[in-house]
């Protein structure tokens, strides 16, 4: 379809370092509304967790959290269910500023490792 554009925000193996991993920005600003999937096809390790969610920038070097659902501000979550197994899940998303980027955290013992990506599938804006 000519008015969507899929654009991954993230991809890989991520394998257990103790730290957060920021996902490269993506200017979305071209887009009024998206779809966002988190496809993880494999995840190892013992207790193995894995958890995800979107920033939002303004000039592509500064990042900050979406206000989570519970807030009274933020109609809709900017926050993946953590992850112990493979699995699909899709968040709805809007208003969601000029540039996005996925942050992911593996956690567990017995060096855990997860396969998976984030895809951004955006609605362009309508002109005229």
């Amino acid at each position: 379809m000519k008015n969507t554009q899929v654009t991954q925000l993230a991809a890989g193996t991520a394998f257990a370092t103790l730290t957060v991993t920021n996902g490269t920005g993506v200017d979305v600003s071209a887009h009024e509304e998206a779809l966002v999937f988190l496809n993880v096809t494999e995840i190892t390790g013992t207790s193995p967790t894995f958890d995800v969610h979107l920033e939002t920038s303004w000039d592509g070097t500064t990042y900050c959290d979406f206000p989570t659902a519970a807030a009274a501000s933020s109609p809709v979550s900017y926050v993946f269910a953590q992850k112990i197994a493979a699995g699909t899940e899709m968040l709805r998303i809007g208003n969601f500023g000029k540039f996005v980027r996925a942050v992911y955290d593996l956690g567990g013992a017995g060096d855990p490792t997860v396969t998976f990506s984030v895809q951004f599938v955006g609605k362009r804006r309508q002109h005229g």
